[in-house]
């Protein structure tokens, strides 16, 4: 694939995000990739015969997606960039804003299941609750492709079943030992769920809307 089929691959993720759909039109893709509007509409077509891309025609334009192969693409991209900076002494971090929750951290933490094993698996009883971030669905992807993950089994009440998850050690503002935790099961796909055994938003002051870097712990890199 040429340098201007990816910058524009790369300019529809911007525009739509990973799985999002963004009406453009070739006249404005032109002008940020600063060549012309044939050149354009020759590499849409190509993008799409290569199924990196989706496109429609639509009364404002053209409307645009990442094919699944596209995604795949640039989210290999994506973790090879990580993955060098990270052999060159760069560590690999997650950025992302405070938002408030729905308290189902604080529920399902409570659980003794998921407390002990937790406990055993990060040596730390976990606070009964999350800090969520508000994350990059692409960066979160390449994100964990980089770490080593620790595995809590589900399990089964009388009521109902509960999935596993995964537990990611990192390092909240580069300094406090913590855990990005992902359920298997999860429609919340920009959304970072981060435990300690303290509670986070009170260790460091936070409140909704503040920045916080996640960076993966050594012995968590993959």
């Amino acid at each position: 694939m040429s340098s201007e089929h990816f910058f524009l691959l790369l300019e529809v993720l911007k525009q739509a995000g990973l799985q999002g759909t963004a009406r453009s039109s070739t006249t404005r893709l032109a002008r940020v990739l600063h060549c012309s509007q044939q050149t354009v509409s020759r590499q849409l077509r190509e993008l799409e015969a290569r199924s990196l891309l989706l496109r429609r025609a639509s009364p404002l334009g053209v409307e645009l997606s990442l094919s699944p192969q596209g995604q795949r693409l640039l989210q290999g991209v994506y973790t090879e960039l990580c993955q060098s900076l990270q052999a060159s002494g760069n560590p690999c971090t997650l950025s992302g804003t405070v938002e408030t929750g729905l308290m189902e951290g604080a529920y399902y933490l409570s659980l003794p299941p998921y407390q002990r094993q937790l406990r055993e698996k990060l040596g730390f009883p976990p606070f009964k609750g999350t800090l969520n971030l508000h994350v990059n669905e692409t960066d979160l992807h390449a994100f964990l492709a980089q770490a080593k993950p620790l595995h809590v089994e589900g399990f089964q009440s009388e009521e109902r079943s509960f999935g596993g998850l995964k537990a990611y050690r990192v390092l909240v503002n580069g300094k406090i030992p913590a855990a990005l935790i992902h359920p298997d099961r999860t429609t919340h796909k920009n959304v970072a769920e981060v435990i300690a055994e303290k509670k986070l938003r009170d260790q460091l002051g936070l409140k909704d809307g503040d920045r916080v870097s996640l960076t993966l712990q050594e012995e968590s890199h993959a």
